[in-house]
């Protein structure tokens, strides 16, 4: 296997910068600072030995080899993101947990279905409900 030169936290800087085009607010994303949204991207533009922002009066916008790159940086931080997910799913499952996310807008015979299943003689786990899950789609 191969492995890039740079890391997750370039990879990262990268894509925030191309989602909101400003240093300040990728550095929201990221909970850092923009100097260090800046300092990542330097870093990781040094090791592609590639330019891959442009600033405008207006914004940063990424260049033609930028573009190409983030395209790939995304699917890579999906998959670390999914990686993540699945250690989580592991471990509720070894605790007889599942965690299902819905809409709210589920149909009446799907949640009374549900609530007739919230007995733990049946499944063998409790179904509960949970409010404040967040899942942010940050895909270019």
């Amino acid at each position: 296997m191969r492995y890039p030169h740079v890391d997750m936290e370039g990879l990262t800087a990268i894509v925030a910068l191309a989602e909101t085009s400003d240093m300040a607010k990728a550095g929201e994303l990221l909970h850092i600072g923009p100097g260090a949204v800046i300092k990542m991207l330097s870093k990781a533009e040094n090791e592609l030995f590639a330019k891959l922002f442009r600033k405008t009066k207006e914004r940063i916008e990424l260049t033609a080899d930028g573009r190409i790159y983030c395209s790939e940086a995304s699917l890579a931080i999906e998959h670390a993101v999914l990686a993540e997910e699945k250690i989580v799913a592991a471990k509720h499952l070894r605790e007889r947990r599942l965690l299902v996310g819905h809409s709210a807008h589920l149909p009446a015979r799907l949640l009374a279905l549900l609530a007739h299943l919230n007995d733990e003689s049946i499944l063998g786990m409790k179904i509960e409900q949970t409010g404040g899950l967040d899942h942010n789609d940050n895909c270019l």
